[in-house]
C-alpha cells in the first residue's frame, strides 16, 4: 500500500476562526489583480512551451512577490537549487516544487510517488539536515495545479522516518556507492511504493490542494487569498488574537 493524500478544501485547512473574519478590502484587491495576472501569465508561459525556470522566474515569483513575500530560488551548499522558496527573515520558509503542465513528474489526486515528491522531499531533508527549523509549508504545483503540504506533515513521514532517515544519511555519506540524486529519488519511490511497517501506519499525508483552471465565486477567491497569505504559509494568524 503506497503513500496516499488525505485531501482537504482551501476553506477546510484555514483555521475557522481566520475563515471566518473579514479580509481587508485593499488586500484582497491586490491579491485579486495578482492571481489574473499569474493567470495569464502562466498560459503565455505555456504555450510557448517555456521551461520550468522561465515560468518560475516570468510568473510565479512575480505573483508572491506582488502579494508581499520575498521569493526567491536557493541552492543548498552546491547542490542544485530548489525551484522557489519564500523567505522570512532571510531563513527558507516555504519550499516551492514546480513541474510543467501535463509533466510525468507531476504529482496528481491519485498518485503521490512521483518525481516532484522526491524532490521536495530531498529539499526538504536538506534544510532540515542543515538545522533549519523555520519549515512552514511544502508547496508542489504545476502552476495550474497546487498542492499544499504543512511541513509538519513532511517531518514525520519523511524527516523522522527511520528508512528514509537511513536513505538519506547514505546518499550524503561520500564513502558509500549512493551519492547521486537518482539513487536518492529512486530508493525514495520504492519505500513509498512499499511501505513497510516502520512507515507510519496510516499511510495518509495531509494536504490542501486547488486548481487555478477552475472557476471560482468570489467566495473562493477570499478564501484563496487567505490560504495564500502569511497567515496561513508562514503560520501567522494567532487564534488567541482572533477571540480577544
Amino acid at each position: 500500500m503506497s503513500l496516499k493524500s488525505n485531501l482537504c478544501k482551501p476553506n477546510e485547512y484555514i483555521n475557522p476562526l481566520l475563515e471566518k473574519r473579514a479580509i481587508e478590502p485593499q488586500a484582497f484587491e491586490v491579491f485579486k489583480n495578482a492571481f489574473e495576472t499569474y493567470k495569464t501569465k502562466i498560459d503565455s508561459q505555456h504555450n510557448d512551451k517555456q521551461s520550468e525556470p522561465n515560468i518560475v522566474s516570468n510568473a510565479l515569483k512575480p505573483f508572491f512577490e506582488a502579494i508581499g513575500y520575498t521569493a526567491e530560488s536557493h541552492s543548498q551548499k552546491g547542490h542544485s537549487g530548489i525551484d522557489l522558496t519564500l523567505k522570512k527573515q532571510d531563513k527558507v520558509s516555504v519550499i516551492i516544487e514546480a513541474k510543467v503542465k501535463d509533466s510525468k513528474e507531476m504529482i496528481t489526486l491519485n498518485e503521490l510517488n512521483r518525481r516532484a515528491l522526491h524532490e521536495a522531499v530531498l529539499y526538504y531533508m536538506r534544510e532540515r539536515d542543515s538545522g533549519n527549523t523555520q519549515l512552514y509549508h511544502v508547496i508542489i504545483t504545476d502552476f495550474y495545479k497546487w498542492f499544499i503540504f504543512d511541513a509538519k506533515e513532511f517531518e514525520r513521514h519523511f524527516y523522522q522516518n527511520p528508512q528514509i532517515k537511513r536513505l538519506f544519511q547514505a546518499y550524503k555519506d561520500p564513502s558509500l556507492l549512493l551519492e547521486k540524486t537518482k539513487d536518492f529519488y529512486e530508493g525514495l519511490e520504492k519505500i513509498l511504493e512499499e511501505s513497510k511497517a516502520d512507515l507510519i501506519n496510516d499511510k495518509m499525508i495531509e494536504c490542501t490542494y486547488f486548481d487555478a483552471t477552475k472557476p471560482m465565486t468570489q467566495k473562493e477567491r477570499i478564501t484563496l487569498a487567505k490560504l495564500l497569505s502569511p497567515n496561513v504559509l508562514y503560520k501567522e494568524f494567532n487564534p488567541n488574537d482572533a477571540n480577544s
